[in-house]
């Protein structure tokens, strides 16, 4: 899945990043509290939800419910 998000201080500036696997579904979210889009998928075939924060985008969090 490739996603495309523009920036709010640069409308001009397209970021694309290629994140998540077939069948997951994209989340708008922020799970670290930082005011800042976090890159999150909820994954069906698994019950979780998969983020790239954006305070830390090497780390990769699951969240389960």
């Amino acid at each position: 899945m490739t996603w495309m998000i523009s920036s709010s201080n640069d409308p001009n500036l397209l970021i694309t990043k290629v994140w998540g696997l077939p069948g997951d579904l994209p989340v708008r979210c922020n799970f670290d509290g930082d005011k800042f889009f976090d890159f999150t998928v909820f994954r069906p075939s698994t019950a979780q939800w998969i983020s790239h924060l954006s305070s830390n985008p090497s780390f990769q969090y699951i969240h389960r419910w």
